[in-house]
């Protein structure tokens, strides 16, 4: 009844909901273990709409009133009326119609009607679209829809629902049992803040966007918000120069873990990069390969030709080949291990790394491909 109330309905609808919906889904459900019933966030959502469509149709809820009023006084003024017939079960008053009085039947204004009808066909047809929907596979849209937001979503809800339901003092109680679960995900926020801060501002985010503008806009403000911090993390991706572990074949950061042999000096330079290479982190890729391994492109061909003032015109070609052998040559190793993907940007990019190195004689190599 509560739920029903939250939708604005009369609080009856609740009870014919909580008993043909999961009768229905006892005969066409395909699991045993979806438990069917009311949920607040589809009822707020419900109600959202039954407001806006009751703002359009010209129904003024204020006139529908005083004209209940007025009929309820007329019937009471009545001289036929005899208060000894009046029960309440009953919706009318020796013959006469007492619309809103009655406690067992539904309300009959022509608000109550409109928004019955109105929340029946957006249950027929929310049930239609999430058919065809699933039917295509639009189920992996949940997939961009992390904890944390939902998390955050849900607890603004909550708040949303308190709000609403704090012109009925019944129905605030009913929904408060149904509520503590949402309210006590607040107490995550720091251990979530601890964890990751990525994560604690996706909820942040989604949670301020519900309880300030709508549960409709917040939830699709989270899900742009999480994929934007998808995007964000992928163009500063992790990347690192790699040594190995004293007594061991195994390559680790340089500056994260002790005693690491880096080979200072050597002709020899692994990298490390975690995450795709593609058109938003192509220029990343580039200066951070170029920065880790120490060997940048201009420094070294501004090098070879200072190196090359100093070398008399008559130096023949083994020393020349020499030279070439101690300041060149040098090879740098990119691990892409963890690269899943790599688009035409990214690999346009890659080809300039290597023209880059081939020119001032460094060799690239990359290891650890995906096979794809």
């Amino acid at each position: 009844m509560a739920y029903a109330m939250l939708s604005s309905l009369p609080p009856i609808c609740g009870l014919y909901i909580s008993f043909f919906g999961p009768l229905v889904y006892f005969f066409l459900g395909t699991s045993k273990h979806v438990s069917m019933g009311c949920i607040s966030i589809v009822s707020l959502m419900i109600a959202s709409v039954l407001d806006d469509a009751l703002s359009y149709s010209g129904l003024n809820t204020d006139q529908s009133l005083i004209a209940q009023n007025l009929t309820a006084h007329a019937v009471l003024s009545s001289p036929e009326f005899n208060m000894s017939s009046y029960s309440q079960s009953n919706s009318t008053i020796e013959g006469f119609p007492l619309p809103g009085v009655s406690q067992g039947q539904l309300p009959d204004t022509p608000i109550t009607r409109f928004k019955i009808e109105l929340a029946s066909a957006l249950s027929l047809i929310s049930g239609i679209t999430m058919i065809i929907l699933g039917r295509f596979g639009f189920g992996i849209i949940t997939t961009y829809m992390p904890e944390p937001m939902v998390s955050g979503f849900t607890s603004a809800v909550a708040v949303q629902i308190i709000t609403a339901q704090a012109k009925h003092i019944f129905g605030l109680d009913v929904v408060l049992m149904s509520l503590r679960g949402m309210f006590l995900q607040y107490t995550e926020l720091p251990s979530l803040w601890r964890k990751s801060k990525i994560d604690f501002m996706i909820w942040i985010v989604t949670a301020a966007s519900t309880i300030i503008l709508d549960a409709e806009i917040g939830i699709i403000i989270g899900i742009v918000f999480s994929v934007f911090t998808v995007i964000v993390r992928t163009q500063r991706t992790d990347v690192y120069k790699a040594g190995m572990v004293e007594g061991t074949n195994i390559f680790k950061s340089t500056e994260r873990y002790q005693p690491i042999r880096s080979d200072e000096g050597s002709h020899f330079v692994a990298i490390h990069f975690h995450g795709p290479v593609y058109f938003a982190n192509a220029e990343h890729f580039m200066r951070t390969v170029y920065k880790k391994s120490g060997l940048d492109p201009k420094v070294l061909r501004k090098a070879k030709k200072q190196e090359a003032k100093f070398m008399s015109p008559m130096t023949d070609s083994d020393s020349l080949a020499e030279t070439e052998m101690m300041y060149g040559r040098r090879k740098v190793v990119i691990d892409f291990t963890t690269v899943n993907f790599v688009d035409l940007v990214g690999v346009k990019t890659i080809k300039r790394v290597y023209t880059d190195y081939q020119s001032v004689g460094v060799d690239l190599l990359l290891v650890g491909c995906n096979d794809e």
